[in-house]
């Protein structure tokens, strides 16, 4: 008997369970649960988001990203993808995603012009990054005293509404690439931690550069790898000194990589969109639409219902406009008192347990709101989008909150199963029906003007679909719309010429060219159409300026070009005509009509 109870009792002897037939011990268990409930998250993401695949096609900008773009379809090489803005081909706008454009490329080599392709692999990217985060969080559990995995926060992050703009918008999937890639990284460090073979110092040295390569390639992805390297390297530190030293190094190495490529682009480290509808507005201004944007993320986060894939611009403007009156500085106190709280409260978390995975994924989470707090003018007021993030780092706060509901029907098995369902199927029917707003332009702009009929970027985004299906008159009454609502908004102008132009109105295609870009002088679209219309009204002089002013303000554009060496060649230069057309076949090596003229078809 006391031999017995002394192999019960004994500290050194933890209890056992058996698992078929297996005797493991109780962090197995939890570490075997966790695994299935990981590959449930994991399955509850892909069943969120696969209608997308049919569901939805290309939305906003999808196709100027994708039909129109050297580095996409195979006219540039890959290496240019490291070496231009994303946006290059159209106008430039301070944004260095290469391994998005390479990522787009694939699919194009894979898939061709088929849309679904490309939504395979956005569903794809998200799954994976929730598969990958799990297993993060799984290596670092416990999270509760009862969860190895904080399952709950998981799953919903993996099915929640409002990742549409990164899941099944095309252009949007840079935030889940850049999330994949940093959880690569984080996994590679905890391969130090795991005893397999190789020996200790190559699986230092693998784990070092899987650092290195994920975070680079987190950061070549999208800007948001600057919140999740410090991630990276507080995993390092629950380990060791030694490895979050070398981690830090690695990472620090990755940062440095990113910083001169990007200096050597732009010549400038911070992101600078161009034409961030901010910038010309005070601190006071921006810090008051920022405190309305909390504001509207924590709602969407708590209920995701009513709201567009892009936000108008004018309440937010609006309030940034009232940021001296009562009303403006109520609404971003509010904001900021929220978002102020969740951050200190983190902090303590942190301090009073410095090895906290709740604490610090709290913390990151609350940091990585910033960019949306219009400290610096960062481009849109607020999306959808910003929320993949702070939900990606959230997840262990955010299970944590759902576990104190959950586990207030213990006794009642059935009806918190049955909620747990009932909640589930409505996340994935409101993702199905999210889906549904990218199936094309005029999907985007309909959800759009559907929350605020003013909004003058959605109808000049309506009028452009109509031009494509041919419906010139309600093309031309959607862009003057536009213009209604907003007049010195300049594409509409730029559209309203194109229609004219292809009327043969060129005398009216001139006035609406010349008014886009008096509007907008960057407006490299509507310089490049004046240039066109004023060779065919035979002012070479005046076409030749127009198209130089399109060159500089949009170097990519292959078209500002070609029109370039056409004005040239049409007053005798041939020498300029010559080099013009050159470049263009520079940046676009497939562009037919250069060949020709070059003679290299």
């Amino acid at each position: 008997m006391r031999a017995e109870a002394s192999a019960a009792g004994s500290p050194s002897q933890p209890a056992t369970a058996s698992l078929l037939g297996v005797e493991v011990l109780p962090s197995e268990l939890a570490r075997a649960d966790g695994a299935r409930r990981l590959c449930l998250c994991t399955a509850i993401a892909l069943a969120a988001w696969a209608p997308s695949i049919a569901l939805a096609g290309l939305a906003q900008d999808d196709l100027e990203l994708i039909g129109k773009n050297p580095l996409v379809n195979g006219g540039a090489g890959i290496g240019q993808a490291f070496a231009r803005d994303f946006w290059h081909h159209v106008a430039d706008s301070g944004l260095y995603r290469p391994l998005v454009s390479l990522s787009l490329r694939l699919d194009h080599i894979l898939f061709s012009s088929s849309t679904a392709g490309f939504h395979v692999s956005n569903v794809l990217l998200h799954a994976a990054s929730v598969a990958m985060a799990g297993l993060v969080l799984l290596f670092l559990g416990p999270h509760s005293k009862t969860r190895c995995l904080p399952w709950l926060g998981l799953a919903v992050f993996a099915a929640h509404p409002a990742l549409a703009d990164s899941v099944a918008w095309i252009a949007g999937r840079s935030s889940s690439l850049s999330a994949l890639l940093a959880l690569c990284a984080m996994a590679s460090v905890l391969v130090t931690f795991v005893p397999w073979r190789p020996a200790h110092g190559a699986r230092l040295c693998l784990a070092l550069a899987g650092v290195f390569v994920g975070c680079l390639g987190s950061l070549c992805s999208k800007e948001d790898g600057l919140v999740l390297l410090p991630a990276v390297v507080l995993i390092a530190a629950r380990h060791s000194r030694r490895l979050f030293l070398l981690t830090t190094a690695s990472a620090g190495l990755a940062l440095a990589c990113w910083i001169g490529l990007r200096m050597s682009v732009f010549g400038s480290i911070w992101p600078n969109p161009v034409g961030a509808p901010l910038a010309p507005h005070a601190l006071a201004e921006r810090l008051a639409v920022g405190g309305r944007s909390m504001l509207e993320g924590l709602r969407l986060v708590a209920w995701p219902a009513g709201y567009p894939p892009a936000y108008d611009r004018a309440p937010f403007l609006s309030v940034a406009q009232a940021a001296h009156t009562s009303s403006g500085v109520v609404l971003a106190s509010l904001g900021f008192a929220l978002w102020s709280t969740w951050w200190l409260a983190s902090l303590a978390l942190v301090f009073k347990r410095p090895r906290s995975v709740l604490g610090w994924s709290s913390c990151l989470s609350a940091t990585s709101c910033i960019a949306y707090q219009q400290w610096l003018a960062l481009g849109a007021v607020f999306a959808p989008r910003f929320l993949y993030l702070p939900l990606l780092l959230g997840v262990p706060l955010l299970s944590r909150a759902l576990e104190s509901v959950w586990d207030r029907f213990p006794a009642w098995p059935r009806t918190r199963s049955a909620l747990g369902g009932l909640c589930l199927a409505g996340l994935l029917v409101a993702c199905w029906q999210r889906s549904t707003v990218y199936a094309d332009r005029a999907s985007y702009a309909r959800a759009i003007l559907r929350q605020e009929p003013r909004d003058y970027v959605a109808w000049n985004n309506w009028g452009v679909f109509q031009w494509e299906q041919g419906e010139h008159s309600s093309a031309e009454s959607a862009f003057r719309q536009a213009v209604a609502f907003e007049p010195a908004y300049s594409k509409p102008y730029t559209n309203l010429g194109g229609l004219a132009f292809q009327a043969g109105e060129l005398a009216s295609a001139q006035a609406h060219f010349e008014r886009a870009a008096q509007l907008e002088p960057d407006n490299a679209v509507a310089w490049c159409n004046l240039g066109r219309t004023l060779l065919e009204l035979e002012q070479l002089v005046a076409s030749r300026m127009a198209y130089e002013r399109a060159t500089a303000s949009s170097p990519g554009l292959v078209a500002a070009w070609r029109g370039l060496a056409r004005a040239a060649q049409a007053q005798g230069d041939l020498e300029a005509a010559h080099t013009a057309f050159e470049r263009a076949l520079e940046l676009d090596p497939s562009d037919a009509l250069a060949r020709k003229a070059l003679g290299r078809d």
